[in-house]
């Protein structure tokens, strides 16, 4: 997590040495990745849908 957070891909906030990460920021963050996935799953195997 720091190696993403530190490339500035994941939220974060770095203090002093140590990193910190709002819960609020990283719930969206996975959503964000999470939909990403699977429009990037949706593009390559046209007509599959994701079982609920």
């Amino acid at each position: 997590m720091r190696g993403l957070a530190r490339a500035g891909r994941l939220p974060a906030v770095k203090i002093g040495r140590g990193w910190r990460f709002s819960r609020r920021d990283l719930l969206k963050w996975m959503r964000e990745q999470a939909q990403a996935n699977l429009f990037q799953a949706k593009e390559e195997r046209p007509g599959m849908e994701p079982r609920a």
